[in-house]
């Protein structure tokens, strides 16, 4: 869900180990601008899904049941802008990762997320 409202993944290191440290403490941030649209209760419920403790993160019954989705669409805030850096940042995510599946199938290295760019999507 975090990637489909922003574009690129919640949790990002070029080194493995750090990826994996910051996975498992959670941590992870809400960007601008790229989160700059996204509504307070779609935060909210990504801060629901993104807890560590399985014991007290959101089930899939209880994300259905979040206030994001019974918001109709004039409860939606307005966008600001246009959608270019988020489908620019959707784009890398996706060529990445096919990249990386298409060298594992070939028994490869996969691709380091930021191999295409030499730049964080998110800055």
């Amino acid at each position: 869900m975090y990637i489909l409202l922003c574009g690129y993944p919640p949790f990002y290191n070029e080194n493995d180990g750090r990826l994996f440290d910051s996975i498992m403490a959670g941590q992870y941030e809400f960007h601008s601008p790229y989160w700059d649209n996204i509504s307070g209760q779609a935060k909210d419920l990504i801060k629901k899904l993104l807890v560590v403790n399985p014991k007290q993160r959101l089930t899939a019954k209880q994300a259905l049941e979040h206030e994001w989705f019974k918001m109709t669409p004039k409860q939606l805030p307005a966008p600001k802008g246009d959608n270019h850096a988020f489908r620019d940042n959707l784009q890398k995510h996706n060529s990445t990762r096919k990249a990386s599946m298409a060298a594992i199938k070939q028994g490869k290295e996969p691709m380091e997320r930021g191999a295409q760019s030499s730049t964080d999507v998110r800055r």
